[in-house]
């Protein structure tokens, strides 16, 4: 077992996620694309998504809380 795992996977045609190791113990991970994205770093992290993907059901409807930047919402994972 390496001390340090760095791993890079193509999930989709534009996706890229990125998981970083340390002992076995995750400490990054990261999904991005062209118009979203997320990032957790020892669990917490943020999504955001562009305004043309429209917002996911739990964020229509008021269960999680979001912030519009411009044209960009973001939330807590």
């Amino acid at each position: 077992m390496k001390p340090i795992n760095f791993s890079k996977y193509q999930i989709y045609n534009s996706s890229k996620q990125y998981v970083l190791r340390i002992l076995g113990f995750v400490c990054w991970t990261s999904n991005h694309c062209i118009k979203q994205g997320w990032f957790k770093i020892f669990g917490r992290g943020l999504a955001w998504r562009h305004e043309k993907k429209g917002l996911l059901f739990s964020e229509r409807n008021g269960y999680t809380k979001y912030w519009k930047v411009g044209k960009w919402y973001i939330r807590f994972i």
